[in-house]
């Protein structure tokens, strides 16, 4: 996720943690906008158009930050690579603070990714219509949203 690395670069301190709140909730709006986009497609178009829908959305945000993207790390602050990174990562590992804050967040994003896995399933199993999934995965979405801002 480049987003987090350029807030990282150009953020520091309690503005970079509200700038974090917004990210994740702009995320937040895949599982709304994402159901309303597909029921919409897979109504008037066959199944695999998600995927081309998706490829092409692909293909243009890649070319949005080839032709705009820039370097967000001033030149001044880069420096080189050096094999002593991967001695930091020990330090963090072993960090009870970063596992207090890493495990939450894994759970709750796990748990996130399991019930928009399942809902599909869920919903046709009872028979209930593709509308639905995009109420269903728009309450959630809209929850996390609210959560993170």
């Amino acid at each position: 996720m480049s987003a987090f690395a350029i807030v990282r670069d150009v953020f520091d301190g309690e503005n970079s943690a509200k700038i974090y709140g917004i990210i994740n909730g702009m995320l937040a709006l895949s599982p709304i906008l994402g159901p309303i986009i597909g029921v919409a497609l897979i109504t008037r178009y066959p199944w695999y158009s998600t995927f081309y829908f998706l490829a092409c959305l692909s293909i243009l945000t890649g070319l949005v930050f080839k032709v705009w993207g820039k370097e967000s790390l001033d030149k001044a602050n880069r420096t080189g690579f050096s094999w002593s990174i991967f001695s930091r990562y020990m330090i963090i590992i072993k960090s009870i603070h970063f596992w207090s804050f890493t495990l939450p967040a894994v759970a709750g994003m796990s748990s996130f990714f399991a019930l928009f896995s399942i809902t599909p399933y869920i919903i046709e199993s009872l028979g209930l219509p593709k509308v639905t999934i995009v109420y269903s995965f728009g309450t959630v979405g809209l929850s996390f949203m609210l959560g993170s801002f």
